[in-house]
């Protein structure tokens, strides 16, 4: 999983942002050095699966400009990364910007972004593809959290779990159980790589064995399967 916030688009027009040339740039060096990455790759290959989106904070702090434009730039995100990872059909899940906010949320600005990120999900061109999946059931208060950090969920670890556990659901929804005739277990990697190796039998299929930093300064997750 990466995660950047702001600075990214292409199909918006203007300059290319610094953000998406990261995420752009991260996918290339990790697959580009996969032997590097996993030692104990034997060139099995990769496939690029998925790609998790959930974001609002930086677009909800500008409610005259970035809020506006949310719908035509996610639309537009989407469509650069299909195009520039050359997977046209590449399986999307848009999670629900929360930050303090669960169903009770009265402030335009997150729910017209909220609306934004469902309306995009909903366009025909995205069916079967992209998902939007709802998280505001999710949020506790800052008395039940360990900071007061409304614009990261209060760092809850309730609401973490919950949010991932929906977002590899909606995934797995998603992305097809089988390559080449075999059974796969449905977990998921977003927006970066999926590397495995087939576990022995009495295993049952396969499992992650290593989760790792891929990249300083941001924060992606890299499961390696065995």
């Amino acid at each position: 999983m990466i995660q950047w916030a702001i600075g990214f688009l292409l199909g918006s027009g203007g300059e290319i942002g610094p953000f998406y040339k990261e995420i752009m740039g991260t996918v290339s060096k990790v697959l580009g050095d996969l032997k590097g990455q996993f030692p104990g790759d034997a060139g099995q290959g990769y496939e690029i699966v998925g790609f998790l989106w959930w974001h609002g904070w930086n677009d909800f702090c500008n409610p005259k400009t970035a809020v506006p434009e949310y719908e035509k730039n996610l639309t537009n995100l989407i469509n650069d990364v299909r195009r520039d990872l050359k997977t046209p059909k590449l399986p999307v899940v848009v999670g629900e910007f929360t930050g303090p906010w669960g169903a009770d949320c009265i402030e335009p600005a997150a729910l017209a972004i909220r609306k934004a990120q469902k309306e995009v999900a909903a366009k025909p061109e995205f069916a079967g593809n992209v998902v939007f999946v709802e998280t505001h059931d999710f949020v506790r208060t800052a008395a039940q959290s360990p900071t007061g950090e409304g614009d990261h969920d209060f760092k809850n670890g309730e609401t973490s779990f919950l949010l991932g556990n929906a977002f590899g659901k909606a995934m797995q929804k998603l992305v097809p159980r089988e390559w080449g005739g075999m059974q796969w277990e449905g977990s998921w990697v977003t927006g970066v790589l999926r590397s495995w190796r087939k576990l022995p039998a009495q295993r049952g299929g396969f499992g992650v064995i290593e989760v790792k930093d891929g990249m300083k300064g941001g924060v992606p997750l890299i499961l390696k399967f065995d």
